[in-house]
């Protein structure tokens, strides 16, 4: 081989060289950097959903709180229309009524003494356009619904003797009752 061939082949083999290691070398570091950025990637992901949730959760906090603030208040409104009111009693008169399951609808007739507000019995007023005692007062005052239970056994099942709460009919849902356990076994929360 001559001089002028044995510098071509080495100069090729030197630049193929160069090359090969560049792109070897730049090969590497995409390698290397796109598992970097695909981690850096990840975490951004994991610590913006954490914060979303975080956010979501502080904002079902404040929503939660906003209710029991509501629901605190109109019971303190409630009282103080029934103390007002003379307070509740039971009388030595009984009343009897028809008491509907809320969730079997299964009914049953029991016999309760009469809830008195002051000198007034509660009644049982079914219809929406008669103002009851107490729940419509209440609800003229702060709004949604109010019900007044009575034990109705000493299982401890809760009678509606009045409300506003209103049913698919259009009629108060007075005579319905919370079992103190529900359907699937567990206590009421209500009760």
């Amino acid at each position: 081989m001559k001089i002028k061939s044995k510098i071509i082949v080495a100069s090729a083999a030197i630049v193929a060289i160069t090359i090969f290691s560049v792109l070897g070398v730049a090969l590497y570091q995409k390698s290397v950097l796109s598992n970097t950025v695909g981690t850096e990637i990840d975490n951004l992901a994991k610590k913006e959903a954490e914060s979303i949730v975080r956010d979501v959760y502080l904002m079902c906090r404040a929503a939660q709180e906003s209710v029991q603030k509501m629901v605190d208040s109109g019971l303190n409104v409630a009282r103080c229309t029934l103390d007002s009111s003379g307070g509740a009693v039971l009388s030595t008169e009984t009343a009897q009524w028809k008491a509907v399951n809320q969730y079997t609808k299964e009914a049953k007739n029991i016999e309760l003494p009469k809830m008195m507000v002051g000198p007034d019995w509660l009644g049982q007023n079914r219809e929406m356009g008669t103002r009851t005692l107490i729940v419509d007062k209440v609800n003229d005052m702060v709004g949604g619904t109010a019900t007044i239970f009575q034990r109705m056994n000493d299982a401890g099942d809760m009678l509606r003797v009045a409300t506003n709460v209103e049913k698919l009919d259009g009629k108060r849902a007075v005579g319905t009752y919370i079992p103190k356990i529900n359907p699937d076994g567990a206590t009421n929360a209500v009760v």
